[in-house]
């Protein structure tokens, strides 16, 4: 999906899941040919939980960590 669909799903502006990426805090799965960012439905998930996160009051660098220990425990599935 592109960014506008993925936003529209999240209720996460277009423009705030751009600053996330460029934080380092999310990115696209995948890019087109013609360099669109593509999200995948693993996507949608984590930007869900982002703003889950910073609805309970979690600063982002607190959210990144949750998404650090996410990742590293579905590397020992």
């Amino acid at each position: 999906m592109k960014i506008s669909n993925l936003a529209a799903s999240s209720g996460i502006s277009a423009h705030t899941l751009r600053y996330y990426e460029k934080t380092g805090l999310f990115s696209a799965s995948q890019r087109s040919e013609s360099n669109y960012r593509i999200y995948s439905q693993d996507d949608l998930t984590t930007a869900k939980f982002i703003k889950r996160s910073k609805e309970c009051g979690f600063s982002l660098a607190e959210t990144a960590a949750l998404l650090a220990i996410k990742h590293d425990n579905n590397q020992y599935v």
